[in-house]
């Protein structure tokens, strides 16, 4: 009677191993898994550019920049403009708005069928800021990589849930990140 229960167990154990195999083999042939560097990554990176404005530095106060999934990337910009550039697959996933001085960045997915982080999407802003930016920038990640430039003069609040968080040289910056590292220059 036991070896009966055993074999039904060890059948359903390993028609749930087959199954996850399964699964991960089809993400891999898909590209939403991969190994880079030797570092397992899932989601599929998109390489799409779905917004890409310029704004007067000037007319800027603060930044604040939300996303759920990707990598948010703010380098020093080579002109005296502060320029957005996201990579998505919708137009409709997000939001840019310029209101009282402050730019507000939101990118949200629109809810797909998402099976143990398969089918993943993951989209990037990047933000080109001038070295001479003294006011503040908010990031609020949920996950993905921060990665902040030289911006000595400027106030950097960042909030990331599960991600890598890159600070170049800042001065007044407060950092929360609570699953991964956060590195300073």
């Amino acid at each position: 009677m036991k070896s009966k229960t055993l074999i039904i167990f060890l059948i359903i154990l390993m028609s749930v191993v087959i199954f996850l195999l399964t699964m991960f083999l089809v993400s891999y042939l898909n590209g939403n898994i991969n190994f880079k560097n030797g570092v397992f990554k899932m989601g599929h990176k998109s390489t799409n550019i779905v917004y890409d404005k310029k704004f007067n530095f000037e007319d800027i106060r603060d930044i604040s920049i939300k996303q759920e999934a990707g990598d948010i990337i703010i380098k020093q910009s080579p002109d005296n403009y502060i320029q957005v550039v996201i990579y998505g697959n919708n137009d409709d996933d997000f939001n840019v708005n310029v209101a009282n001085n402050d730019l507000d960045i939101k990118f949200q997915n629109k809810f797909r069928f998402n099976f143990f982080g398969f089918n993943q999407r993951l989209n990037d802003i990047i933000v080109y800021v001038p070295a001479s930016y003294l006011n503040r920038i908010t990031v609020k990640n949920n996950y993905g990589k921060c990665t902040i430039a030289d911006l000595e003069n400027a106030t950097i609040d960042v909030d990331c849930d599960c991600g890598n968080v890159e600070v170049g040289k800042i001065k007044n910056a407060n950092i929360k990140c609570d699953l991964r590292k956060y590195r300073s220059k």
